[in-house]
């Protein structure tokens, strides 16, 4: 399944995220592995990558969040940053960890998911 097809499926008990491949995939929630990829859950590296560009989650529970975990190893991966589709609507801070990393890294980031498609560009 890729990222765009990933964000017409929103019915699912947790979210998912997904690179246009499908080679990594995460879910929600600190006790979800990421189930593609090789990498454990993807909540050390969005707390990294948060850190690295001065972004501060209201709680821990947000760098648990699908999408905010693929952000955080797609950092950390040779391959970047690549489009990735999610399962459920992005909330507000995952927008704004998204902004705040397009700010600082000077980089686009695109995220579809089921009510619409994000793209944030740095300012």
């Amino acid at each position: 399944m890729n990222a765009f097809q990933l964000a017409q499926s929103p019915n699912r008990e947790y979210a998912e995220a997904t690179i246009e491949d499908g080679s990594i995939i995460t879910h929600s929630g600190s006790d979800k592995q990421t189930v593609i990829g090789g990498y454990n859950t993807g909540i050390a590296e969005a707390n990294r990558l948060a850190a690295e560009v001065g972004f501060s989650f209201r709680n821990f529970s947000f760098a648990t969040h699908a999408e905010a975990k693929l952000l955080g190893i797609l950092n950390y991966t040779k391959g970047g940053f690549r489009p990735i589709g999610v399962s459920r609507p992005m909330c507000y801070d995952c927008q704004q960890f998204f902004q705040a990393v397009a700010d600082r890294k000077g980089v686009t980031l695109t995220v579809a998911d089921p009510e619409a498609i994000h793209v944030f560009r740095p300012k």
